[in-house]
């Protein structure tokens, strides 16, 4: 006859708990897992949701890529630009930039005056900011400087240049391609950090886009630079008269 004694059946009862508990921690674990990540997720969805509805498809911490600026520069018929002084991508891009030029594209390009006030903080900001062990400006370079070259520089293409004075702006590019499409890059900014240390939204209009949808922030980059672009035309004589200025004084060196 079998018998089973207290022993065992206290053993068979403590087995029985004990998996039932460790089966309630793993699905309590997991559980606990499993709604952190759909909420981090669902988090991610909405920012991404959000991007989209202002017209961004995306937010990283690259300027324009290489390939991005000569696909633009092959499909653009309009392009528009904004930075402080923009030294080192138009002297990076410039082959690419004349070759948009000589394809019929209009090239805009917004810089600061190099007579501005602000261009002194952002120098001294930049002399006292420390990257990789030493200043990102060095003592003795100046802004305004590479203005001057910079339009000395684009003097004899077609690109048309106007100086703002009036505060920094957040550097951003627009392109209109030939399908009917706008492209957009907005720099998220502040100095001393430059243009290649930001994070930056780009962004796509479609041809089929509806101008009730809002807001759209392309749009407000459109508004934005067209109204400097307007308000700065009286800058085009300073321009031409310090392209000449330089031109002259680099011959004569």
């Amino acid at each position: 006859m079998l018998t089973i004694s207290y022993a065992d059946i206290m053993h068979y009862f403590y087995q029985c708990v004990t998996d039932i508990i460790s089966g309630l921690l793993v699905s309590g674990v997991a559980g606990i897992v499993g709604y952190l990540i759909i909420k981090t997720n669902f988090k991610k969805i909405l920012v991404y949701k959000r991007l989209r509805s202002y017209g961004f498809l995306g937010i990283n911490g690259t300027w324009q890529t290489t390939r991005e600026v000569k696909q633009m520069c092959k499909n653009a018929k309009q392009i528009k630009i904004i930075n402080v002084s923009g030294v080192n991508y138009y002297k990076t891009y410039k082959t690419e930039l004349l070759a948009a030029m000589k394809n019929g594209a209009e090239v805009q390009v917004l810089i600061a005056d190099p007579d501005s006030g602000f261009l002194t903080d952002i120098e001294e900001m930049e002399k006292n900011t420390i990257r990789f062990g030493k200043p990102i400006r060095e003592e003795n370079t100046f802004i305004k400087t590479e203005i001057e070259k910079m339009l000395v520089e684009y003097g004899s293409t077609p690109m048309r240049i106007r100086l703002y004075n009036s505060e920094y702006r957040l550097p951003f590019i627009l392109a209109y391609y030939r399908d009917g499409s706008v492209h957009a890059w907005l720099s998220i900014t502040l100095p001393p950090l430059r243009s290649g240390d930001a994070m930056v939204l780009r962004g796509e209009r479609k041809p089929t886009y509806d101008e009730n949808n809002s807001p759209d922030m392309i749009e407000m980059m459109e508004t934005s630079f067209d109204t400097i672009w307007r308000l700065m035309q009286d800058s085009d004589k300073k321009v031409e008269k310090l392209q000449l200025k330089s031109s002259s004084e680099n011959s004569n060196t």
